[in-house]
């Protein structure tokens, strides 16, 4: 092995900072452990040894092709700026400005370059700028140290099995429901304080509602389908709970609220007559004309929403008949025209639902 003469790196940390250029390496990244030399056909990309094994960085897919065990998959991404192995504070800034936002890493340093593996970060292609990393606010670190005192965030990822989901299924739901107690717990609990007013409007079986009041939060809900009224005022006694079409927000609520937490119906951009809006009961679905109605709803939610709430949406992208409907982007592209788009959260299913690729928790804010 021929080693090179390596050259000094910069340790002022406003010059690294100013200067400093996330790349994104594509695929999906694991930590495993060997208990001497790696298998064959394992690229090892880090490594180090431990009194426990040798801990190594790969490709998931040698990983899983090596049938190898893993508990943590992560994107990777590269600051491309020479620091300095003696300098002080970039570590530091760059994992509080994650923290900030709720996102956990784990941060390796080369000689030349640190390096940030992303958890819960999809696989996604090599890109020479970061657009995650733009979209999460990784961008605007300062020297300065920063604090996440009053700031409302939901976490970069969320845990989330079907094990739970079945178990919570009430008699005679959909087997297409798959937003589960905790993960409405965790939004609540994140975005709203105890008394806050939180809407769902489309309250399906009330798990929004439910879920709200146990935590103390007022909750108001709108649904289209009687039998499910009935159903979300046995589940959430104490929540407001209006028979209705969502699209007819502006008529239903008039209460300022503090947070929109729901799990719009789902729809795919190939072979849907059935419109979702109408609770699938009428032939007129049409992807774009859904789009722009859920873009509708979501401005009547901007115009309740205090200044500083927020509106979360469950969304999914699918695959269906051969062709993938990005319904989470789509939906994200399509709402951030009338309400600022925050990022998203990934829920990390042991196993994914049918015909999911992705689920996600979409957050937008009313900044007004």
């Amino acid at each position: 092995m021929a080693y090179r003469r390596a050259m000094s790196g910069e340790n002022d940390l406003g010059a690294l900072l100013a200067s400093m250029s996330p790349h994104r390496r594509p695929g999906s990244f694991v930590f495993v452990v060997s208990d001497g030399h790696p298998d064959p056909g394992v690229e090892v990309l880090a490594s180090i040894a431990e009194d426990e094994g040798l801990s190594i960085v790969t490709t998931q897919e040698d990983a899983d092709r090596a049938g190898l065990s893993y508990d943590f998959r992560a994107g990777w991404i590269t600051l491309e700026v020479h620091s300095a192995l003696a300098a002080v504070g970039l570590t530091a800034a760059v994992s509080s400005a994650l923290a900030d936002s709720g996102i956990s890493c784990n941060v390796i340093a080369g000689y030349h370059h640190d390096h940030l593996l992303i958890h819960g970060l999809p696989a996604g292609p090599r890109q020479r700028r970061c657009e995650w990393w733009e979209e999460n606010g990784g961008v605007t670190m300062s020297a300065e140290p920063t604090s996440s005192s009053g700031t409302h965030r939901l976490a970069a990822h969320l845990e989330a099995s079907l094990t739970e989901l079945a178990a919570e299924r009430l008699a005679g739901a959909d087997e297409d429901v798959h937003f589960t107690e905790a993960l409405a717990a965790a939004a609540i609990e994140s975005l709203t304080e105890p008394g806050d007013l939180v809407l769902d409007p489309f309250a399906g079986f009330g798990t929004t509602l439910a879920v709200a009041g146990r935590l103390g939060r007022r909750a108001i809900g709108i649904e289209l389908l009687p039998e499910r009224v009935e159903l979300s005022r046995g589940r959430a006694p104490d929540a407001t709970v209006i028979e209705g079409d969502a699209r007819g927000l502006r008529a239903l609520v008039t209460e300022p609220i503090d947070l929109c937490l729901s799990s719009p119906p789902y729809m795919t951009a190939n072979l849907h007559p059935h419109n979702p809006l109408t609770a699938y009961e009428t032939l007129d679905g049409d992807y774009r004309a859904y789009l722009d109605d859920l873009t509708d709803i979501a401005g009547a939610v901007g115009d309740l929403l205090r200044p500083g709430g927020h509106l979360v949406l469950n969304v999914a992208n699918i695959r269906h008949a051969g062709h993938t409907t990005t319904l989470a982007w789509d939906t994200a592209r399509a709402i951030g025209r009338v309400l600022p788009f925050v990022g998203e959260t990934v829920i990390c299913w042991d196993r994914l639902p049918q015909d999911f690729t992705g689920d996600y928790l979409l957050t937008f804010r009313h900044d007004g």
